[in-house]
């Protein structure tokens, strides 16, 4: 099975996953800090809301919200197509979604933790 380039969205720049190298999240400012090679300064994606019922930011777990962002870009790259994705808090958790829409990935519930297996 090929991979395909799986694109995030950070602030007003798109940057190629499979070069970012260190995940951060901080909850406390609802930012995600990706360091990526080829970057000067460490790149800041905040999540979008989508609902009036979004959860907040500081629910959710750090190594969680790392785990999350590995499994999304796993799960992307397997599919026949570049993607575009950015992450998203809703009333069910907190999510990368793609922008092409071909898939929904399992949400990370805040207060399990708990985001449902990639099937990889």
């Amino acid at each position: 099975m090929s991979k395909r380039a799986v694109w995030i969205l950070a602030g007003d720049e798109m940057i190629r996953a499979d070069r970012v190298h260190q995940v951060q999240w901080l909850p406390d400012e609802g930012l995600l800090i990706l360091r990526a090679t080829g970057q000067s300064a460490p790149l800041h994606v905040t999540p979008v809301a989508v609902g009036s019922n979004a959860h907040p930011p500081t629910a959710f777990d750090p190594q969680r919200v790392a785990r999350l962002f590995l499994n999304a870009v796993e799960e992307a790259a397997a599919i026949e197509a570049p993607h575009q994705m950015r992450l998203e808090l809703t009333e069910r958790g907190m999510v990368w979604g793609c922008s092409c829409g071909c898939h929904t990935q399992s949400p990370l519930h805040p207060q399990t933790g708990a985001a449902a297996p990639t099937g990889m």
